[in-house]
Parts: structure tokens; sequence; C-alpha cells
């Protein structure tokens, strides 16, 4: 099975990331779905560089996992990355209503800020 290349996850990872900003300026939708999206927006990036560099990684949301095997690539990461660790378990507790204690509006701000400024 292929895994696509690098710019294919990347794409992905614009996608789940512009689904999350959304989803914070939209009061309608559900902020599990925020957490959900921004979580999945870091795992596919990692995953794109991991593809760039040609390092084999199992099916796994487990972000700390990914960076280890990005770092141990040789891949320089800055210091704070390992904070998007702290996003892992929205990768599959919030992806399903009644699993989980709600996501709060002080979870989903640490995740994403409501108010964006444009790049």
């Amino acid at each position: 099975m292929s895994r696509g290349d690098a710019q294919d996850w990347l794409e992905q990872a614009h996608g789940d990331l512009r689904l999350a900003q959304v989803g914070r300026q939209d009061a309608t939708i559900p902020l599990n779905l925020v957490t959900f999206h921004a979580q999945q927006a870091v795992e596919k990036a990692i995953k794109a560089l991991l593809i760039q560099q040609s390092v084999d990684f199992p099916k796994t949301h487990d972000l700390q996992d990914l960076l280890d095997r990005l770092s141990t690539s040789g891949v320089p990461l800055p210091a704070d990355l390992e904070e998007v660790t702290a996003l892992t378990p929205y990768a599959v507790q919030t992806r399903y209503p009644g699993f989980d204690e709600p996501i709060t509006e002080a979870q989903a701000a640490a995740v994403l800020p409501r108010r964006l400024h444009a790049a």
C-alpha cells in the first residue's frame, strides 16, 4: 500500500488545520471536532516530514512516537515542538460523542485560539 508523497500529506494537514480554524470561528461546530482536526493537522504534517525523510512509521496517532522517529532520523526539531504531544488524546477521545468528557472552551483555546491573525 502506498502512503502517498509528502506533498499529499501536507495538503491534508492544511485541510485539517483549516477545518479546525473554521470550527473555532463557528459556535455551532462542536469543540471536539475542532480539537480532533487540530490533532490531525499536526499528525499529518509530522508524517509528511517522515515520508520526506524516508522514515518508516506505523499506523499511529501517537505524536510523541512520531516526533521520536523524526528526531532519530536526524531532523533537528525545535524544543517547543514537544508541546504538540498534548494533542494526542484528541485523535481518538474526541472523534465520537459520548466517549469522554466534553471538550471545554479552555481546552479548545489551548489548541487553537478563537481569533486568528491572517498569515
